[in-house]
């Protein structure tokens, strides 16, 4: 074309700013800029316009981003005298505000894509440290209180194996911190680490808190996939630590059952009980229990609690069983997620 000068006006947030392309050394672009601005207050909602500028010929489009005017690119027109050449610029202008429009709108959603997985990450994390993290960091404050409170009545072997099992504690407690932020496979090294992790929280929970807990696993665990045996684990964990905080209970049984087409997962506590009616007439429930519910729901499942003052709590959970593909089986068993 015949275009000596070309330029884009930005305009975001009230602000407008001037990126000037231009072969003529005489423009002088502040100048430029402030009677380009006053040129465009008035013809905001035009989708092709023309402008004079020091007796210069300008074709100008707005180019849009959610509705609403980014920006003015504009081209010099000295083809006046050449309506086919003058039509190229305008059909240009048109494609570049259209191309740029779509690259504004694209940029715009990514960044919303990326606000929303930081968030969820976000919330993936402070559920996970509160559901394993802080469920362990509670139950080691409870043993070094019970050091500190029996101190004189224990001798020195007892106090240096509370604090050894406290210190394993500590390490599991880091190690799920570091689980946590970078990712979790549930199955290492032909490892079974679900099992095991589960083991370790009822050890750790019987040895700080002096409960008893029997658990029981029927069914095939390979059949479910890395994410249901997370959320098993952390309904567990939330289980576990209502059933001491709350219920003050003494003995807890748990049954993990899996089969062909559902999964049971039942915790019962022999604590003081609650009234279950009452959490409903007042929609005041604990952290806990909206935990729970909340893991339950995500996999399609339905909690139910049963609960009468004096008598203990049961938690029993059924969820649709997701079948592990061997594709996921396989890089399980890498240690890929």
């Amino acid at each position: 074309t015949k275009s000596l000068t070309v330029f884009y006006l930005k305009n975001e947030e009230g602000k407008k700013e001037l990126i000037l392309d231009q072969n003529n050394a005489e423009d002088d672009k502040d100048i430029f800029k402030e009677k380009l601005e006053k040129s465009v207050e008035d013809i905001t909602n035009k989708s092709l316009f023309s402008l004079e500028i020091d007796k210069r010929s300008f074709v100008v489009v707005p180019v849009f981003c959610q509705c609403q005017v980014h920006g003015y690119l504009g081209a010099e027109d000295k083809t006046s005298d050449n309506a086919v050449e003058g039509m190229k610029i305008a059909d240009q202008l048109r494609f570049l505000s259209e191309l740029t429009t779509i690259s504004l709108e694209k940029f715009l959603l990514e960044k919303v894509n990326r606000d929303l997985v930081i968030n969820e990450e976000q919330n993936r994390i402070a559920n996970e440290i509160h559901d394993g993290v802080l469920q362990k960091l509670f139950a080691i404050s409870c043993g070094v209180f019970g050091i500190k409170k029996n101190a004189a009545y224990l001798d020195t072997k007892k106090i240096t194996d509370e604090l050894t099992a406290i210190q394993e504690s500590i390490n599991d407690a880091m190690g799920d911190l570091r689980s946590t932020i970078y990712g979790y496979s549930w199955k290492k090294n032909g490892v079974n680490n679900f099992l095991n992790d589960i083991y370790k929280l009822i050890d750790r929970t019987k040895n700080f808190h002096g409960i008893n807990i029997n658990f029981e696993t029927k069914g095939n665990l390979e059949l479910i996939s890395a994410e249901y045996k997370k959320a098993f684990y952390r309904i567990l964990s939330e289980g576990i630590g209502n059933a001491i905080r709350h219920g003050k209970a003494s003995s807890m049984s748990i049954q993990l059952n899996i089969y062909k087409e559902d999964v049971f997962l039942k915790i019962h506590d022999d604590g003081i009980g609650f009234n279950p009616d009452v959490l409903k007439e007042t929609k005041k429930q604990g952290l806990g229990i909206r935990n729970m519910k909340t893991l339950t729901e995500s996999l399609n499942g339905d909690l139910q609690i049963l609960s009468e003052e004096g008598k203990g709590t049961s938690i029993n959970i059924e969820i649709p069983v997701k079948l592990q593909s061997h594709k996921e089986e396989f890089y399980e068993s890498v240690g890929c997620r």
